[in-house]
């Protein structure tokens, strides 16, 4: 039996099919379960899925895949925000609230890495989509985004405006100029396209023609 747990526990997180294979029995794997949660060792951290530690940060990425880290999750673990979001926020296909975790759904899931945290795999936004990713959502204050701007490789930036499509590129173009960058690529992506990019920032009078979203 303790074999059983130190092997679940080198696991961020699990379901009772990967408990059921040390017994032969999806019964005894539930049973098995059920005594470790009721004196407090293991916890459920979703439907059906346990794990044996209380950090959100060790199994926020490995419930789903793929799924990282992004938004304002992405730039506190970078150190650009030492606001810490009241969710760990994780980009992902599919939108869920699980306790202390908020899965936001991105359809486009590139751009992300491996890292190593308390011993554990987990997955983090490169400092460029986590950008992107908050421009599409519009949930991460201005003034995060205008930091992490300062730490990016500025051509990646380009690169993943550009394959988010013109409204994206439009914002991230005008974020760039409001850091005092100016970005020729954008602007030939741009071309001669005209349609306006709302968004709910707050902005400036620009000729990226992104005007503020009013509710």
């Amino acid at each position: 039996m303790t074999n059983v747990i130190n092997d679940l526990k080198k696991l961020p997180a699990f379901n009772l099919n990967i408990v059921s294979k040390y017994f032969n029995s999806y019964n005894y794997a539930k049973l098995f379960v059920h005594r470790l949660r009721k004196n407090n060792t293991l916890f459920e951290i979703a439907n059906g899925i346990y794990s044996f530690y209380n950090d959100p940060m060790i199994y926020a990425t490995n419930i789903y895949y793929p799924s990282y880290l992004s938004f304002s999750s992405a730039f506190q673990y970078y150190g650009i925000t030492t606001q810490l979001p009241f969710r760990i926020m994780v980009a992902t296909f599919k939108n869920r609230s699980l306790n202390d975790i908020e899965l936001i759904k991105i359809s486009d899931l590139y751009g992300y890495k491996r890292d190593r945290y308390n011993g554990f795999d987990i997955f983090i936004a490169e400092p460029e989509k986590a950008v992107i990713d908050s421009i599409i959502k519009g949930n991460t204050p201005l003034d995060e985004l205008n930091n992490a701007i300062k730490i990016c490789d500025i051509s990646k930036l380009e690169r993943y405006a550009v394959r988010s499509g013109k409204k994206v590129s439009r914002i991230t173009g005008y974020l760039l100029e409001m850091n005092e960058i100016e970005s020729e690529i954008l602007r030939d992506f741009l071309g001669n396209d005209r349609n306006i990019a709302y968004t709910y920032y707050e902005v400036k009078k620009n000729n990226w023609m992104v005007r503020q979203r009013f509710q």
